[in-house]
């Protein structure tokens, strides 16, 4: 069976991802609260790019095959490794942006996205965050969810939300001073001209040891360095789950002895739960107001029939 133009240009992009993708795993392992080398995202989204700037590949449609080639390819690896390259494709769904594409390319993202966050403490925490965007319910447009189905996709989405919001608490800490732990760092052997000394010159085992393990320990502190800076910059990312979680429970129908039990499932400190369901209740509140407050308008009146003798 002969392919089409659009067919071919997906499955050529696609094969040369899952070129880059042997390439990657020979690089070694990545730990759940390590990003992979991000090239093999930024050279999916340039071929992204280029799909979507061919009038004869810039539909849903083609753009989805692309992207089943990668994910099938993908899904059984690391799932950090997994989860990176998710994430560059609902950034690239999130380029559809007109109907009826859009709200087909915000399913195909949300379906994408809860699959690489099924094993979320293997992600990467940032890669979590970004992916945690992309699942959400629908509550406008042409695929808007309502009732039962709503109900259940709020569920859904507020038990990936509390987990992220779990992982964050449990690592940030507000004590940290980036300051003090960069004094911590010992200096490493120099030459006469202030230049590191490489370790494949040192000969000597007990120099070379001790020069591993300061290597070591630096390396332990630039990288808690870095952990807690980007906790604290996710601060305001976090809040905002927490609104969007609160926004939920705060439509219709209503369920706060669910949110409740998930908090509880999480064991949420009780200060911090007590925040959100007094948010969720205070939304709730303003949302029937508001609903009492409208003007009741009355039926207009049908005009009278005529009288036919």
């Amino acid at each position: 069976m002969a392919l089409t133009t659009k067919t071919s240009v997906a499955i050529i992009f696609a094969c040369a991802l899952l070129m880059n993708k042997a390439v990657a795993q020979s690089g070694g392992n990545v730990t759940a609260n390590e990003k992979t080398d991000n090239r093999y995202s930024q050279q999916l989204l340039a071929q992204i790019d280029v799909l979507m700037a061919n009038d004869s590949t810039r539909n849903i449609t083609t753009f989805r095959q692309f992207v089943e080639n990668i994910d099938e390819a993908w899904r059984k690896e690391n799932r950090n490794d997994y989860a990176w390259v998710i994430r560059s494709v609902c950034i690239g769904l999130t380029r559809f942006n007109i109907p009826p594409d859009v709200d087909l390319a915000k399913i195909f993202a949300r379906s994408y996205a809860l699959k690489a966050l099924e094993k979320p403490d293997e992600v990467w925490f940032g890669s979590e965050l970004e992916l945690i965007r992309s699942v959400q319910a629908q509550t406008v447009g042409s695929n808007a969810v309502v009732g039962k189905e709503f109900a259940a996709q709020r569920k859904e989405d507020t038990i990936i939300r509390l987990h992220c919001w779990k992982r964050w608490m449990d690592t940030i800490d507000p004590n940290w001073d980036y300051e003090k732990a960069k004094l911590r760092f010992q200096p490493l052997p120099q030459d006469w001209s202030g230049k590191r000394i490489p370790i494949e010159s040192i000969t000597d085992p007990d120099l070379r040891k001790k020069y591993n393990e300061v290597m070591e320990k630096n390396s332990q502190i630039a990288k808690i360095n870095q952990d807690q800076s980007i906790l604290r910059q996710s601060e305001s990312s976090i809040h905002k789950l927490l609104d969007e979680v609160a926004e939920a429970y705060s439509m219709g129908p209503y369920d706060t002895e669910e949110l409740r039990g998930l908090i509880h499932d999480f064991d949420i400190n009780n200060n911090e739960a007590n925040k959100l369901l007094n948010s969720v209740e205070a939304k709730i509140g303003e949302r029937q107001k508001e609903l009492a407050d409208r003007p009741v308008v009355a039926p207009r009146k049908q005009p009278r029939a005529k009288f036919q003798p």
